[in-house]
């Protein structure tokens, strides 16, 4: 895993499922594709569901997942 830098105007929208390595991605985004009918260059995604999967991620399923492994593994809260 690792960052990468994003620059909003260098997005190709006509990219396709095939022109993409699904190794270059990881679960929570194509989880956020199919909550939101699509990756953003299908034209028929919706913003709005992509935008709610991310609030959901961020701050429900993440702390809940390093909730429980530091309940799992007794580490301590920071």
């Amino acid at each position: 895993m690792y960052d990468e830098e994003f620059e909003q105007d260098d997005i190709n929208y006509d990219l396709t499922d095939a022109d993409v390595d699904a190794y270059e991605s990881d679960s929570s985004f194509w989880a956020a594709a199919a909550y939101a009918n699509g990756p953003v260059w299908e034209p028929m995604s919706d913003a709005t569901k992509r935008l709610e999967f991310w609030d959901w991620w961020l701050t429900t399923a993440v702390p809940m997942a390093n909730s429980n492994v530091k309940e799992c593994y007794g580490l301590p809260s920071l």
